[in-house]
C-alpha cells in the first residue's frame, strides 16, 4: 500500500490521453483533525492520502509528537476536497477515514486500529468503524470454513446474508449520512424473481439482464462530488461500461450517454465522467469501437461542454474527431472518384458487389509489398463469392504503381489513384499509414476496417457462413 501511495506522489505528471480527472469538490476549510496513535514515536512520519478515482494520493506528511499525537490543521485560506481519507504509518500501517466534517479526533493502537479506535466529534467516522468492526468479526466467523467451502457452504451463505442484512439496515438507518451513500452506490440492485416467462416457464433472462441494468446506477448519487473521492464511483461507472453493458459499440454509446446524462447533476461530477469516458476509448484497438470516440468527442468535446479543456487540447480532439467522423462502422463510406491505370475514371459507389474491399497503399512501403500480393490471393478466391476489391493508391508517380501492379499481379481488381490530391481521401478515410484496408457491405457501409489479410478472410468467412478450418496440431489449451 506505501509504495502505491507513494508512486501516486506523480499524480500532476500522470496525465492520460486528455487529462487526468480533477473534480473542483465541494470544499471543507478551516479543518482541525488531532489523530493520536499509541505506538508512534516522536519524528515518525505519517501520510495522509486520499482517494481519487481508482488511484491514492498523497495529500500532507505530518510528524508525530512524543505522544503519538499528530494534529493537522487547515491554514488561512487553505481548502481541501472530502472523501474517504488514509492515515498511513511508517510501518506501512493505515486505517481509512472518512473526512467530510471539520473537526474532529480519532485515538487508536498502532497494532490494532479498528478495533481500538476512539472518535470524538465525528458522527461519519463513528457508523463507519462500528461497520468496520462488524466486518472483522464476521471474516473472522468466514475465515476457517473457506478452507472446506463446499462442505460449509450453508453456514458460509448464513453470514453472507447476514452481512447483506446488516449492511442494508445501515444504509437505512443513516440514510443521510455519507458513508452510507458511499455503501448505497455499491449496493447491486436485487434481480426480480417475478416477470415475463421466456421459453422453459422461468423469469426471463432477458427481462432479468434489462432491469439489472436499468438499475445498476441507481444507488450512485451523482449529484454528490464528494463521492469522487471514494474507491467506489469510477469502479461503479467502469463495471456499467465494461461488465453488465453489452460490449458493442451502439450499446457503450447508449451506456456513456446515461451516465454523463446522470452526471449533469453536478459540474465537477460531469467533467470527471466524460473524462472518464474518454480515457477508455480513446486508444481502444478493437475493431469499430472508435465509434465510441467520435460520440464522445462529438456530443462532449466539439460541442462545447468540455469547459475544462484549453484550445490547444481541444484543437488535437477536434482534428482527430472530424478524421474519424466519416468513417466509422455502419456509415457509409465516402464516394471516391478517381482513374485508373487507362485513364478511366472509377466510383466505388458504381461497385455491384456484396461485399467491396477498399484498400489505400503505397508501391514503396514495405509491409505493403507483403500484404497486397496476399490481398491478391484472396481477391482470387473471394471474387466468385461476392467480393471486389476497390485499391487506392496513394503515391504521385503513375508509373511506378503501374509497375507495381503488373509486378505482383494484381491488376484484376479496381486499382485508382488520385496524384492531384483531388478526393481528400486522407481526411475522409483517416490513411495516416499503409495499408488501410476497409471492408464495405453491398451498400457501401463500413462494417470492417484496419484489417490484415488473414483478419479479413476470417470476417468474411464468418459473414458467408463459411467454417474455419480448426488450427493444425489440434486445440492449443492453457496450463
Amino acid at each position: 500500500m506505501m509504495k502505491k501511495i507513494l508512486a501516486a506522489c506523480s499524480l500532476l505528471l500522470a496525465l492520460t490521453l486528455v487529462g487526468a480527472p480533477q473534480a473542483q469538490a465541494t470544499i471543507l476549510t478551516d479543518w482541525d483533525i488531532t489523530f493520536k496513535v499509541k505506538g508512534l514515536q516522536a519524528g515518525d512520519t505519517c501520510l495522509i492520502a486520499y482517494y481519487l478515482a481508482d488511484k491514492q494520493y498523497i495529500k500532507d506528511t505530518l510528524f508525530a509528537n512524543a505522544g503519538g499525537t499528530i494534529r493537522y490543521q487547515g491554514q488561512k485560506g487553505d481548502t481541501i476536497d472530502p472523501g474517504i481519507f488514509m492515515f498511513v504509518t511508517p510501518g506501512m500501517k493505515y486505517f481509512e477515514f472518512i473526512f467530510v466534517e471539520p473537526k474532529f479526533s480519532l485515538e487508536t493502537e498502532v497494532d490494532d486500529m479498528v478495533n481500538q479506535m476512539k472518535i470524538k466529534g465525528s458522527l461519519e467516522n463513528t457508523l463507519f468503524f462500528d461497520y468496520l468492526r462488524f466486518m472483522e468479526v464476521k471474516q473472522k466467523e468466514a475465515e476457517p470454513l473457506r478452507e472446506d467451502a463446499e462442505t460449509n457452504k450453508d453456514q458460509l451463505q448464513k453470514i453472507d446474508q447476514e452481512v447483506m442484512d446488516f449492511k442494508n439496515k445501515f444504509i437505512d438507518d443513516n440514510a443521510e449520512a455519507f458513508i452510507a451513500k458511499v455503501f448505497r452506490a455499491s449496493r447491486d440492485p436485487e434481480i426480480p424473481t417475478e416477470g415475463p416467462l421466456g421459453e422453459d416457464g422461468k423469469v426471463s433472462k432477458t427481462y432479468q439482464y434489462q432491469y439489472y441494468k436499468q438499475h445498476y446506477l441507481d444507488g450512485l448519487d451523482f449529484s454528490d462530488d464528494r463521492l469522487l473521492r471514494t474507491p467506489v464511483f469510477q469502479q461503479r461507472i467502469k463495471d456499467y461500461l465494461n461488465r453488465i453493458t453489452v460490449q458493442h459499440p451502439d450499446s457503450i454509446i447508449e451506456s456513456v450517454s446515461e451516465i454523463v446524462e446522470r452526471a449533469r447533476a453536478n459540474q465537477d461530477v460531469f467533467r470527471f465522467c466524460v473524462i472518464t469516458a474518454m480515457n477508455l476509448y480513446a486508444g481502444t484497438k478493437k475493431m469499430c469501437f472508435d465509434k465510441i470516440y467520435v460520440h464522445i468527442a462529438g456530443s462532449y468535446y466539439v460541442s462545447g461542454d468540455a469547459y475544462w479543456v484549453d484550445s490547444t487540447q481541444m484543437s488535437k480532439i477536434k482534428d482527430r474527431y472530424y478524421k474519424m467522423m466519416y468513417n466509422t462502422c455502419d456509415r457509409r463510406a465516402v464516394n471516391l472518384i478517381m482513374k485508373d491505370p487507362s485513364n478511366r475514371v472509377q466510383q466505388l459507389y458504381d461497385i455491384n458487389a456484396d461485399y467491396t474491399v477498399v484498400v489505400f497503399w503505397a508501391y514503396d512501403c514495405g509491409h505493403c509489398k507483403k500484404e497486397i500480393p496476399q490481398l491478391g490471393e484472396f481477391y482470387k478466391e473471394y471474387k466468385e463469392k461476392g467480393v471486389e476489391v476497390f485499391a487506392v493508391s496513394t503515391k504521385e508517380d503513375l508509373e511506378k504503381w503501374k509497375e507495381f501492379l503488373k509486378d505482383k499481379e494484381v491488376e484484376d481488381w479496381i486499382n485508382v489513384a488520385d496524384p492531384e490530391h483531388k478526393t481528400n481521401f486522407r481526411v475522409f478515410y483517416d490513411v495516416y499509414s499503409t495499408p488501410v484496408v476497409y471492408l464495405l457491405d453491398k451498400d457501401k457501409r463500413i462494417i470492417g476496417k484496419r484489417l490484415d489479410v488473414e483478419n479479413l478472410r476470417k470476417f468474411i468467412n464468418h459473414e458467408l457462413g463459411i467454417e474455419e478450418p480448426e488450427p493444425e496440431g489440434g486445440e492449443l489449451k492453457g496450463e
